[in-house]
């Protein structure tokens, strides 16, 4: 190290500790116990009032504190450089280095791989964890450095034998805070602060206050190490959980002691937690209005409480997406003034029925809510879904429901876009639903390949666009006459009948003579673009007497082409 010595700010001796595992904790003037880490025998000490390469200026080398002394026997001889200018962080002489929240960051020369507890000692809280470092090659003020960037003052950095003790820590972080000037309680915002630290095991917060703390979005994103949370963690004045703790896939169970009940927003706050069990029922979610993505991909509950208090919660959107485990789901939950169930429950596929007593009635938006719920057999038909305008996939793939109820109230649904698509055990279906208010009925009953009759009493008339609507239904035999009689869509969107009945393998030439008969009869004209009809059917039932129709829709402005098991009429 000597070549550098020109350029490290001066050793000194006084502060750098005596490197003793055994020495007893000094005590501050009022009786606290602290521990300074050099008494721990660290296997790193970084110090920023001492060993940096530039007092007051851009840092390119900063020593571990026993550059010019006697390293304790776990001491590493790890130094920490930045060649890139840009990225250099910058020294202060009243004893910290500063970090921004762009770009700065110091490498570990030679890469660290060392398990341990790290403490980091900054201006926005002093923090502790329990670390499993097979490789780390950057820091920034917080530790292990993963493109999210801090605006920070990092006093001092510590590694230190995972056989230290929790007090020892609380002594350590006490040190920081007397000796170095660092700040122990984080508050106001904590964005992204431990973003994707793939190296944090277990935090060490007991000596840690977080009341002050208010944003807790991105938190603990992507700590998959993380095997476990302290639930006696004071995040009372929390508003923001979007994302807190997304993707900790290692956390079997999450506390229940933790306060939530300021928190506003959970998006995304649990999903993909992979290996989350259970979840627990006392938790005070009251306040929280957005809950979409809340526990998306939690796909080893196979339950979930229903003592949740829900009743704030406005977007639902992706909520309990793809618990792939969750065999039942309790009627209980307050979901009253939910208006966004987009993707709700989609491929919730161990889900085997649905419960009708859930409040749905404000819910405007259905769009694939109950999609590839694949085991789903049957669907309540008191389930109260008189407010929603989008149903557009939403019970797309369920293919395990052989009929639909004819009493829910559908009647405000303007998008059915591929709202029943792929329904393949489905055998009939009910006329007397209310689709009067449908505009988008495009892949509608696309790949329903079990049903065989479509009813007369649907009210159509209101669609614009029935691109590929009865796609590959290749057991549909029968067809309604009179069903677009009194179509009035205004304008036919672009492609208004395109593959509409393509694949329909089975349809009969009078059921083709009745499409033809009734589209003709409305006196719609063609969209500009795309006006060509297309109808696949059985032609060992005989050709269909087409002649009339055809003339009439060639003589609309602009003109409808008509396509019959792919020849041109």
């Amino acid at each position: 190290m000597t070549e550098f010595a020109g350029r490290i700010s001066r050793y000194r001796p006084e502060r750098a500790g005596v490197c003793s595992a055994t020495r007893p904790a000094t005590r501050t003037p009022d009786g606290i116990p602290y521990w300074a880490p050099l008494d721990l025998n660290p296997y790193l000490y970084f110090d920023a009032r001492v060993n940096v390469s530039t007092e007051g200026g851009e840092v390119d080398l900063w020593y571990a504190q026993w550059y010019g002394g006697t390293a304790p026997p776990n001491g590493l001889s790890d130094y920490l450089d930045q060649g890139t200018a840009e990225w250099q962080p910058t020294h202060d002489d009243d004893g910290f280095i500063q970090f921004d929240n762009v770009d700065t960051r110091l490498e570990y020369d030679p890469p660290l791989e060392q398990a341990g507890v790290l403490i980091c000692a900054t201006d926005n809280g002093i923090f502790a964890y329990e670390v499993d470092a097979d490789s780390v090659d950057e820091i920034t003020a917080l530790g292990f450095e993963t493109g999210y960037f801090q605006t920070l003052k990092l006093y001092a950095m510590t590694l230190l034998p995972a056989t230290v003790s929790d007090v020892q820590i609380a002594g350590v972080i006490q040190y920081f805070e007397e000796e170095l000037g660092a700040t122990r309680n984080p508050t106001g915002d904590l964005n992204q602060y431990w973003r994707v630290r793939s190296d944090l095991v277990t935090p060490k917060f007991d000596a840690l206050d977080f009341s002050g703390a208010t944003s807790f979005s991105l938190c603990w994103y992507g700590c998959g190490s993380l095997t476990e949370f302290p639930g006696t963690l004071d995040l009372s004045s929390g508003t923001i959980f979007s994302w807190a703790w997304e993707a900790c896939n290692s956390l079997t169970q999450f506390p229940g002691t933790l306060d939530l009940s300021s928190g506003t927003s959970f998006y995304s706050c649990w999903k993909s937690c992979t290996s989350l069990e259970e979840f627990p029922g006392e938790l005070d979610l009251s306040s929280g209005t957005n809950f979409g993505y809340c526990w998306y991909a939690c796909n080893s509950l196979t339950q979930f409480p229903g003592t949740l208090d829900l009743s704030s919660g406005t977007s639902f959107s992706s909520c309990w997406r793809s618990c792939t485990s969750l065999e039942e789901f309790p009627s209980e939950l307050d979901l009253s003034s939910g208006t966004n169930f987009s993707s709700c429950w989609k491929s919730c596929t161990s889900l085997e029925e649905f419960p009708s007593e859930l409040d749905l009635s404000s819910g405007t938006n259905f769009s694939s809510c109950w999609r590839s719920c694949s085991s789903l057999e049957e669907f309540p038909s008191e389930l109260d879904l008189s407010s929603g305008t989008n149903f557009s996939w939403c019970w797309e793939s369920c293919s395990s429901l052989t009929e639909f109820p004819g009493t829910l109230d559908l009647s405000s649904g303007t998008d059915f876009s591929l709202c029943w698509s792929s329904c393949s055990s489905l055998e009939e279906f009910p006329g007397t639903l209310d689709l009067s208010s449908g505009i988008s009925f495009q892949y509608c009953w696309q790949n329903c390949w079990s049903l065989e009759s479509f009813p007369s009493t649907l009210d159509l008339s209101s669609g614009t666009n029935f691109y590929a609507c009865w796609e590959s239904c290749s057991s549909l035999e029968s067809f309604p006459a009179n069903l677009f009689d009194y179509w009035t869509p205004g304008t036919a969107s672009t492609n208004c009948f395109v593959n509409a009945w393509d694949g329909c393998s089975s349809l009969t030439a009078t059921s083709v003579e009745n499409i033809l008969d009734s589209i003709a009869t409305s006196g719609v004209d063609a969209p500009a673009s795309g006006p060509d009809i297309t109808i696949d059917y059985d032609d060992g039932t005989g050709t269909p007497d087409i002649t009339s129709a055809v003339t009439t829709l060639k003589a609309c402005s602009p003109a409808w082409t008509i396509t019959l098991n792919g020849v041109l009429q």
